[in-house]
């Protein structure tokens, strides 16, 4: 009955320290305005493509109410959703950029999925944050579009 008891305790301390939670605040913002320029196709409204070829779609996403009065965040990720249709995911994924600069990556995407991708190198100037999406290869990718309800989401660590 002991060793019983010793081995809960040890499971009980192994799962309090897995859903433990890391040092500062999270906020989690919601795209204010997204669109998709495409060359080929469209307009789409649920969702949007990024491919290099095809549609050659790329995606602008805006986000207000980055910087609190606390400062800069210390660490930023993008979350989007991959829809279920037909050729949504994507063996080449997409690249996320900040003022012209490459800061994050998706190396392949599955339909109906979510993803969080780290966005590095980001130093916002002002309280407004502009990403661009744009294909990663000749595999296109679907995101779900704000007017989906499953719009793109900015996690800011403080």
């Amino acid at each position: 009955m002991r060793l019983f008891g010793a081995i809960l305790t040890i499971v009980a301390v192994f799962c309090a320290h897995a859903i433990m939670a890391e040092t500062g605040q999270v906020r989690v913002l919601e795209v204010l305005k997204d669109r998709n320029v495409v060359i080929e196709g469209g307009p789409f409204v649920e969702h949007y493509w990024v491919e290099t070829d095809g549609t050659k779609g790329v995606i602008h996403l805006t986000f207000p109410g980055v910087k609190p009065s606390s400062g800069a965040p210390r660490s930023i990720s993008l979350i989007i959703n991959i829809p279920d249709i037909e050729d949504s995911g994507s063996n080449t994924g997409c690249e996320i950029v900040y003022n012209g600069a490459v800061v994050g990556q998706l190396s392949k995407g599955s339909p109906n999925t979510w993803v969080e991708v780290p966005l590095k190198n980001i130093n916002p100037g002002s309280d407004t944050i502009e990403l661009v999406i744009r294909g990663g290869g000749e595999d296109g990718l679907a995101i779900c579009s704000k007017a989906s309800g499953f719009g793109p989401l900015l996690k800011l660590v403080y």
